[in-house]
């Protein structure tokens, strides 16, 4: 990234604005948001039924799960450590995943950030089957994120469900 471009997007950080950036080799994919600028970003693969989370459905908040592609911008995500809790935020979108009206078997949905929000706050919890890791809810405290979907995973939403190190749905892989 040009000094230059860096400071732009700086600027227009610092403005709370989002900055078009990436596609001139800074790193960020064509169409990421200044938000993600500082962040790496990853696609989140469910092991249990290998499609990746997208944050983006015409006319739905829910994130729903999608045949993974890495160039999508609303299936890149980045960890949000700037703010109380730690959010998970989606590049194409600008939001964060909250769980709020998410008690276990609820849907977690898209909401813009509110650093302060519990519910916005997400855990990473290592161990889980097939080398993944755990997304735990921090509001919810003993909910997880699950990608289990009866009658097939393409365009489903993915929910909040009690934590369970051996459920293969419950594992994620950050894909670089």
């Amino acid at each position: 990234m040009s000094m230059n471009r860096l400071r732009l997007c700086t600027l227009f950080l610092l403005a709370a604005t989002p900055c078009a950036c990436g596609g001139n080799g800074d790193g960020l994919e064509t169409g990421e948001t200044a938000s993600a600028v500082g962040y790496q970003t990853f696609n989140l693969k469910n092991n249990g039924n290998l499609y990746c989370l997208d944050g983006y459905q015409s006319g739905n908040i829910n994130p729903y799960m999608n045949y993974c592609n890495i160039g999508n911008q609303y299936q890149r995500w980045y960890w949000d450590t700037s703010a109380v809790y730690t959010h998970l935020c989606n590049v194409g979108t600008g939001k964060c995943l909250d769980g709020y009206v998410a008690a276990a078997g609820g849907y977690p949905y898209m909401q813009i950030q509110y650093p302060t929000d519990i519910y916005q706050g997400w855990y990473q919890g290592p161990g889980a089957i097939y080398n993944g890791i755990l997304i735990r809810n921090a509001g919810n405290g003993s909910s997880c994120l699950d990608g289990y979907l009866a009658g097939g995973p393409a365009g489903g939403k993915p929910y909040l469900y009690p934590c369970s190190y051996t459920d293969g749905y419950q594992s994620w892989t950050m894909v670089y």
